[in-house]
């Protein structure tokens, strides 16, 4: 694990927080499909005789929606930092996230 997250590292820089932040912000869409594609093989890849026709068939399904997803996602963030840099739009941003976020745990706190 230490030699994954060293790897991870630019070189020549301190092992600190923020590094391993940006770094693991860099990998992180390709690691979410991975686990994505390997949940979806472990859930509907049956053991059968056409196992590896169906890991084929599972990997390339995943593999045709991940990849217009990651596209509208990358287009839509850039698009996004775009507007947020104007500070009269970044506070009602921000506070609009602020409220989505607790509004998204308030049915967990009064269930």
């Amino acid at each position: 694990m230490a030699a994954h997250l060293v790897a991870l590292l630019p070189k020549g820089k301190a092992l600190d927080v923020r590094s391993l932040d940006s770094a693991f912000a860099a990998r992180g869409s390709r690691q979410t499909q991975v686990i994505m594609a390997l949940s979806a093989l472990a859930a509907y890849a049956g053991v059968v005789d056409g196992y590896t026709s169906s890991v084929f068939f599972i990997a390339a399904l995943c593999a045709l929606i991940a990849i217009p997803c990651s596209g509208v996602w990358l287009l839509f963030g850039a698009s996004l930092s775009r507007l947020l840099r104007d500070p009269r739009v970044t506070r009602p941003f921000n506070w609009t996230m602020a409220a989505l976020l607790v509004a998204s745990i308030a049915p967990i706190l009064f269930e």
